[in-house]
């Protein structure tokens, strides 16, 4: 049976032990990766790699309260093959920087929004929010993306330009509650238009 090594970057324990930590159920060879502290998401998510044992790779935020542990498993597994890029469970089928002015897809829960539906998802897409991605491909995140941002849309952009197609999963709201309060507004996010202008640099957007 596959095994998935889940890999979370933190600057919160509370939160960790709060949310991912005592709601992800791991099977027997499974592993859970947590890098506290890191400079970037990037930075964190590479280290995590290094350290992974197993070919599906699942990165998960810290403040994700995993609902269906049986369920997110059971796709992962479906789903990370080799002929796919990235696996998510909510994003965009366009090229759209941030992804949710897009056509949107997929679904999720979270604490601030309550149910986001856009649609079943178990579709193709062009990019996926960063709350969960997983892959079995080998990956590099871009470490010259700063911060925490956009370094999701980077490696859906980076799996597409392999040939990879990436991929929503479908019954995004019943595998996790993202327990989260975060502003939406992008001119208001810390760090945020940074990350763009490095993102749009790097693959000549505006």
């Amino acid at each position: 049976m596959e095994s998935i090594s889940y890999i979370t970057c933190t600057h919160n324990k509370e939160l960790l032990n709060k949310c991912l930590l005592p709601t992800l159920r791991l099977d027997q060879d499974d592993e859970l990766i947590i890098v506290e502290n890191p400079e970037s998401i990037a930075i964190g998510y590479n280290f995590g790699i290094e350290k992974a044992q197993n070919k599906i790779k699942c990165f998960i935020h810290h403040d994700l309260i995993i609902t269906n542990s049986s369920l997110l498993r059971m796709q992962l597994i479906a789903y990370c093959t080799e002929d796919i890029g990235m696996v998510g469970v909510i994003g965009s089928i366009t090229d759209t920087v941030p992804w949710w002015e897009g056509k949107t897809i997929g679904s999720a829960l979270e604490s601030r929004m309550g149910l986001i539906y856009f649609s079943e998802g178990k579709e193709f897409c062009e990019t996926l929010d960063g709350i969960l991605l997983a892959t079995c491909q080998d990956v590099e995140f871009d470490e010259t993306i700063p911060g925490f941002h956009l370094y999701d849309q980077d490696i859906c952009t980076q799996m597409n330009k392999k040939g990879l197609r990436n991929f929503c999963m479908s019954n995004g709201y019943r595998i996790g509650m993202h327990y989260t309060f975060g502003n939406t507004n992008v001119e208001l996010i810390d760090g945020y238009n940074l990350a763009k202008e490095a993102y749009n640099q790097k693959w000549g957007k505006q």
